[in-house]
């Protein structure tokens, strides 16, 4: 009787052993419970996203978050720094677009278009001797860059602002 009690008091725990590497060693593909947007790609349970685009689907636009006014300190060459603001919109009707228009209200409202990829503004359509770059610095803050030259003068401007509530 001791015999079979052992005996199958055995079997069961290789059993139970065999079926909890089994299991255990069965490996399923995360990937299949979500899906990537905007051409995003599924890697090992998480979306690569294409420049532009973040998220955890790739679902937002990476120009979204720069979209606001902002209040803040202008500083133009060497000159003094002065309280100012900055308005950031799309370009045009397309908001999935990543371009962007920044106004500097010292600029007298003058415009410089970008494209918004990631951290940064990239200059896209400008004349030559323009760059503007932009950056996301932390909660609801930003500085631009603008770096231009006109008849051979050159005017470094950079703004630091926080985004109005």
């Amino acid at each position: 009787m001791k015999l079979w009690k052992y005996s199958f008091i055995t079997a069961a725990t290789f059993l139970c052993i065999s079926f909890a590497v089994l299991y255990t060693s069965c490996t399923r593909d995360s990937c299949q419970t979500f899906t990537c947007r905007n051409e995003g790609v599924c890697t090992d349970g998480f979306c690569r996203c294409l420049d532009g685009y973040e998220g955890t689907q790739c679902e937002i636009t990476s120009s979204q978050k720069f979209i606001g006014t902002y209040d803040g300190i202008t500083k133009v060459n060497n000159e003094p720094v002065i309280i100012d603001s900055a308005y950031v919109t799309h370009f045009g009707q397309d908001t999935t677009r990543q371009r962007v228009i920044v106004r500097i209200a010292s600029r007298g409202g003058k415009t410089f278009t970008g494209r918004a990829i990631l951290n940064e503004v990239l200059p896209e359509n400008l004349p030559a001797g323009k760059d503007v770059t932009m950056e996301y610095i932390g909660e609801n803050k930003i500085e631009i860059l603008i770096d231009e030259t006109v008849d051979g003068v050159r005017t470094i401007t950079n703004f630091q602002g926080t985004k109005r509530q």
